[in-house]
C-alpha cells in the first residue's frame, strides 16, 4: 500500500523541496491560486512515471530530475533571461549546448540525458498500469501533435491565455500585478 503512495508522497517532497528554492534562491514564485494545478499536473506526470518503472529507486531519481529540472531550470531561466521555459525551447536547445562549454555544458547536458537514459533503462510493460500509462501518454501526444487546439481551447477557458511578452506593458507574473511602464 505505500509503495502506491510514492508518487504521492515523493510528488509533495520534490515540489515543496524545489519551490522552496526558486523561491528563496532565485526569487521567483508561482502564483497562489495556481499551486494546486500545478501540484496535480506534477501528481499526474509522476503516476504516469512510477507506472512506467521498474525499480522505485529509479523512478525516485528520473521523478526529482526531471522536477528539478523543470521548476529550478525555470527559475533560473527567468531570472537571467527573462521569461519562462517554454515549449519552442527545445529548438533552442541544441544551440545552447553548441555554445556552452566547460561545466556548464556538463550542467545542462547530464540531467537531461539522465533523464533519458534512466526512462529507457527503468521502462516496462509489465502492469496493467503500464499500458495504461503509455497510451494515455501516446493518445496526449498524437492530439497535441494533430489537433492541439481540441486541448487548447479548453484549458484557456478554464485557466485563461497569458502570452510571455515583456515589450508591451510589463506584468509582473509572479504577483499578478499588472504595471503600465510607458
Amino acid at each position: 500500500m505505500l509503495l502506491k503512495l510514492l508518487p504521492l508522497l515523493s510528488t509533495t517532497l520534490f515540489y515543496a523541496l524545489y519551490y522552496l528554492i526558486s523561491t528563496f534562491k532565485f526569487d521567483v514564485q508561482i502564483l497562489t491560486a495556481s499551486v494546486p494545478y500545478d501540484y496535480l499536473l506534477q501528481l499526474v506526470v509522476a503516476y504516469v512515471l512510477y507506472a512506467l518503472s521498474k525499480r522505485v529507486w529509479i523512478f525516485l531519481v528520473i521523478h526529482a530530475l526531471l522536477m528539478g529540472l523543470l521548476y529550478i531550470g525555470n527559475a533560473v531561466k527567468i531570472s537571467f533571461f527573462g521569461g519562462p521555459i517554454m515549449p519552442d525551447d527545445i529548438f533552442a536547445l541544441q544551440s545552447l549546448l553548441l555554445i556552452l562549454d566547460g561545466w556548464r555544458f556538463f550542467a545542462a547536458a547530464i540531467p537531461l540525458a539522465a533523464i533519458a537514459s534512466l526512462v529507457l533503462f527503468n521502462f516496462t510493460m509489465r502492469h496493467w498500469s503500464a499500458y495504461l500509462a503509455s497510451m494515455a501518454v501516446i493518445l496526449l501526444g498524437i492530439t497535441v501533435v494533430y489537433k492541439p487546439a481540441t486541448l487548447l481551447d479548453p484549458l484557456d477557458g478554464c485557466f485563461g491565455n497569458s502570452v510571455w511578452d515583456l515589450s508591451v506593458p510589463i506584468m509582473l507574473r509572479i504577483t499578478g500585478v499588472r504595471v503600465n511602464l510607458d
